[in-house]
């Protein structure tokens, strides 16, 4: 019996083996090692569909609504649904890295950036106040994510010429320092005109703070302006 290490060596020596018509030859092939790149075929993975979705969900890669999509349409091959999800994998940081310091801050982003890639952070903080960030406070971002949601709705509402700063500092002064309840309100008041909002465009709403408004009121709209204007979908959840 002659054996043979790979499929390469099989075929060299053939033509010398089965040369003469006539004669019945027994072949056995055996896979001897999974190295054989010309003839072994890997295994089909053990892969678990739940944690794969899990992960990417808590990264925020994918939303819901396209996880279910991805699930759906991979149901019967985990393999092409691991590699469907790979295509999204750090598709939030891509985002989180493409704003600037302001529209993080705007948009109560730091810490997720200052949590999923410190250097970035680090940089883009050196940038904006030319310091390191050692005094960095979570808990102080957290309230200054709150004051610059409170500024935000306030603007609008002074936009569009529904209260004045006068009258919003007396409400304001009403809810005794309770910056949530105030900003509560704020949203109830904005929500009134909430319609208005979907027939401007992406940069009209980014320059009036309307944005967050529009993606919490009207979350289907704000995919379709935020679409238009990146040429991708939204890699967030409202």
């Amino acid at each position: 019996m002659v054996e043979f290490k790979n499929l390469s060596d099989f075929k060299e020596a053939a033509p010398h083996l089965f040369g003469k018509p006539g004669h019945n030859v027994n072949i056995q092939v055996k896979q001897v090692s999974n190295n054989l790149s010309d003839t072994a075929v890997s295994p089909q993975k053990n892969i678990d569909v739940e944690k794969v979705i899990k992960e990417a969900l808590a990264e925020k890669d994918l939303t819901p609504e396209k996880a279910a999509q991805i699930k759906k349409e991979f149901a019967h091959n985990p393999q092409a649904l691991q590699t469907e999800v790979n295509k999204y994998k750090g598709s939030r940081l891509k985002m989180l890295d493409a704003m600037d310091y302001k529209e993080l801050d705007r948009q109560g982003l730091l810490q997720e950036l200052h949590d999923k890639d410190y250097a970035t952070f680090r940089k883009k903080y050196m940038l904006q106040f030319g310091k390191e960030p050692s005094t960095f406070d979570a808990k102080k971002l957290a309230s200054n994510a709150s004051d610059t949601e409170t500024s935000r709705l306030e603007q609008i509402l002074i936009n569009d010429k529904k209260y004045t700063k006068q009258q919003l500092q007396q409400w304001k002064d009403g809810h005794k320092g309770d910056n949530n309840k105030y900003n509560a309100w704020l949203h109830t008041q904005i929500k009134m005109d909430g319609e208005s909002l979907k027939n401007k465009s992406w940069d009209e709403l980014d320059k009036s703070g309307g944005l967050p408004v529009l993606k919490q009121m009207h979350f289907d709209v704000f995919k379709e302006k935020y679409k238009q204007k990146f040429g991708t979908d939204y890699p967030g959840k409202q």
